[in-house]
């Protein structure tokens, strides 16, 4: 009786350990490890919710590598998706252990921030920005290195997660048109 319900309870963790295997590829990026565009709208949604009930603020950072087609275009695909890879890391080694990345479509990421306001906000894009910027990356061991461009926008009391997502969009595309490079915050500030 002993090795029987032995033998069910190793059948049940393996079931659990496979399910978690499982829901973990549903929901993350399979080059970088970053939550997926997919988890994206599902976690901005909860995090929105969570942040209204209890009045805190939210902000939502969007990045872009920039002139990454070169990237691409002179290392092949292999190359591109090792820088992919290693920007992965930079962002989840530039928040919070709380904060949210994600890869959000090709070249594109976002991170969401609970509880982080406008200052905090630029504090980690800049870090994101800083830390892209000083990588050597090495595909082929050529030295490329890259820059980052960034959005980001915070909510104190927003009616919708997408007016926080095309306020931080919107940033992004001021950040590209301004030089490349740099971070920029939504105006005004979505209230």
């Amino acid at each position: 009786i002993l090795s029987t319900i032995a033998d069910f309870t190793a059948i049940a963790i393996e079931n659990s350990r496979l399910h978690q295997q499982v829901s973990n590829l549903t929901i993350t990026d399979d080059l970088t490890g970053l939550y997926n565009a997919r988890h994206f709208q599902t976690l901005c949604d909860y995090e929105m919710e969570r942040a209204s009930r209890y009045g805190n603020e939210l902000s939502m950072v969007f990045l872009d590598l920039d002139h990454f087609k070169k990237v691409n275009d002179v290392y092949g695909h292999v190359g591109g998706d090792n820088v992919l890879q290693k920007i992965g890391v930079i962002i989840n080694l530039g928040i919070r252990e709380n904060d949210l990345a994600f890869r959000y479509g090709g070249e594109e990421f976002a991170v969401i921030l609970p509880e982080t306001d406008e200052k905090g906000a630029l504090l980690v894009a800049e870090r994101i920005r800083g830390m892209v910027e000083q990588k050597t990356f090495e595909p082929e061991a050529t030295g490329l290195r890259l820059t980052i461009s960034i959005g980001f926008s915070t909510c104190h009391n927003a009616s919708s997660v997408r007016e926080v997502i095309i306020a931080a969009d919107k940033a992004l595309y001021v950040a590209k048109n301004r030089g490349r490079n740099r971070v920029v915050g939504a105006e005004p500030t979505i209230d």
